[in-house]
């Protein structure tokens, strides 16, 4: 359930809360309600509750917002006192208080005003009501800071990610089309397809499961274009329609596996898969640590930013697990899907 539904059913069972005081607090709630709807001064705290709802939704969806967060609080508590005074004032008037109310309902049932108790009764309500109202809103605020602080990190994370991943891709491109046209033009084509989803994707928060593979398969096939096909072996095992997922997220893992693990003039492999299982995906991939490698693949652009990305969009619902024994790299990533 997500948050705005669980501040409406909050505010919901409040407003029932509220009707529910006057019943509660009865003293002769055991006669019946249909009993005690006839007693004028049940009648006075039944109207006096069914105001506090409206005094309740109009605090926490206008004055609270509109009127004390603008720093506008003398108006704000002018327009307190003004909903204090119909809150106190109309069930009365309506409604007229009798000195004594005697009434025979089985048994002696005696409404006698004693003022001290009446308008504390009275008003702790009213106050419970302000305070209800300004907490809910005060959550619901610092929710919404946590989610727009969410969101600009996820889009620097993202704005920072993509150049690196094009700048390797236009490298390998750049590669190809020094000895091979053929396979440079196959190249560009999938590259095509790697901008196009880069730029149409990257800014969604999640994407279709089947196009995110669909955009590592173009990547995989981009760089088998300069290697061979004994080099790599990467699978792709599982049904992945009917899914989402984070885009980009597995990409910089890819990406470091193939600058670290591809070398023509050595020889050297890399393995992999990506695994589905109901909603628990898992990348598997190592790689022969055939290039130079040093303290910041740890600490690269692409792959710090994705494992700060995991921790904002998959938190406490994903693992990920790097190993590496200066002769091979190995990292495994489970991720538990929406």
């Amino acid at each position: 359930m997500n948050k705005k539904k669980l501040a409406i059913l909050t505010n919901i069972f409040f407003s029932f809360t509220l009707l529910l005081i006057p019943i509660i607090g009865s003293p002769d709630v055991n006669e019946g309600i249909l009993k005690l709807i006839n007693i004028p001064p049940f009648q006075r705290n039944i109207l006096s509750s069914s105001l506090l709802i409206p005094i309740f939704f109009l605090n926490h969806y206008l004055f609270i917002p509109k009127i004390y967060k603008t720093n506008k609080w003398y108006l704000y508590y002018l327009t307190i006192l003004v909903c204090f005074l119909i809150y106190w004032y109309l069930p009365e008037f309506i409604l007229p208080t009798e000195k004594s109310f005697t009434r025979n309902l089985n048994a002696d049932l005696r409404f006698i005003d004693n003022p001290k108790i009446f308008d504390f009764q009275k008003f702790f309500p009213f106050l419970l009501t302000l305070s209800v109202s300004y907490f809910i809103k005060q959550n619901e605020r610092i929710s919404e800071i946590q989610i727009q602080k969410r969101n600009a990190e996820i889009s620097q994370l993202k704005s920072q990610i993509n150049p690196h991943f094009l700048f390797n891709t236009l490298n390998n491109i750049y590669a190809l089309t020094l000895f091979d046209i053929k396979n440079a033009q196959e190249g560009i084509l999938k590259l095509s397809n790697i901008f196009r989803y880069t730029v149409s994707e990257s800014n969604n928060d999640f994407v279709p499961l089947e196009d995110e593979i669909n955009h590592i398969k173009d990547y995989i096939d981009l760089q088998k274009l300069r290697s061979t096909q004994e080099t790599i072996h990467f699978k792709f095992i599982g049904n992945f329609k009917n899914n989402r997922i984070s885009p980009l997220i597995f990409i910089s893992f890819i990406e470091n596996a193939f600058k670290y693990g591809i070398n023509p003039d050595r020889k050297s492999k890399i393995e992999g898969f990506i695994l589905i299982n109901e909603n628990l995906i898992t990348l598997d991939i190592k790689n022969d640590i055939v290039n130079q490698i040093d303290e910041r693949l740890k600490t690269s652009i692409g792959t710090k930013n994705t494992i700060l990305r995991l921790q904002l969009m998959y938190p406490k619902k994903h693992t990920l697990t790097i190993n590496n024994d200066n002769m091979t790299y190995h990292i495994n990533l489970k991720i538990e899907l929406e």
